[in-house]
């Protein structure tokens, strides 16, 4: 599996240090490259594997919790799926964004059945947002778009960093990605998109990114 980060670095050392969130995890190599410098107008489409989280509250393992599983047809291979429906356990993303703007927040998930496919998710501390996603078991995109419950998504966001929040709402749901998107930019994955697709000019990255 292969992870593409990009950052603004200005001149000088710079530190790589890694986090390990499983045990024994390897890296065979690590590419160093300079690329032309962009306008920080252009289009922001960030895409987060759900596996890297920079925080997991686990309230009762085994019972209120989130569990990292692995299946074939998953990004990398790996999801995360909730375990129990209290809403206490949750998963945090650390995100920083150069560009004020309007974003858009998708998650790529799926559950078995209706009342196993959804998820809350807030940003910095705000309103929850329930996003209902696949009920087929097959992986597909659902745009926040909460005009019953707290009327937000899409987002405007200031540059800098911000934190979203995945909360359980629906015991077995699964979550495979995250993805975040300025408007004026790149559009996210719209329902008539290969439920496999993750749409043109996307950045798989790492829990922090710059773009």
């Amino acid at each position: 599996m292969i992870k593409n980060l990009v950052v603004e670095v200005n001149d000088g050392a710079l530190d790589i240090v890694f986090l390990h969130q499983l045990e024994n995890p390897e890296i065979r190599a690590i590419e160093i490259q300079q690329i032309a410098d962009r306008p920080l107008t252009s289009g922001i489409d960030l895409i987060v594997e759900a596996e890297d989280f920079t925080t997991f509250n686990d309230v009762e393992p085994g019972v209120d919790s989130f569990v990292q599983n692995m299946r074939g047809d998953a990004s990398g291979g790996d999801y995360m799926e909730s375990i129990g429906d209290r809403g206490d356990s949750y998963l945090e993303y650390s995100v920083v964004l150069l560009v004020d703007g309007v974003y858009q927040i998708a998650l790529r998930g799926t559950g078995e059945r209706s009342n196993q496919n959804s998820f809350l998710v807030s940003v910095d501390g705000g309103p929850d947002s329930a996003v209902h996603l696949n009920e087929n078991d097959r992986w597909g995109w659902a745009t926040v778009n909460d005009t019953k419950r707290s009327g937000l998504g899409p987002y405007l966001l200031s540059s800098g960093p911000h934190t979203i929040r995945i909360n359980q709402r629906e015991a077995n749901s699964k979550i495979d990605q995250l993805r975040i998107s300025n408007v004026a930019g790149v559009y996210l994955p719209l329902p008539s998109l290969p439920e496999t697709g993750a749409g043109p000019g996307v950045q798989n990255v790492g829990s922090v990114s710059n773009l």
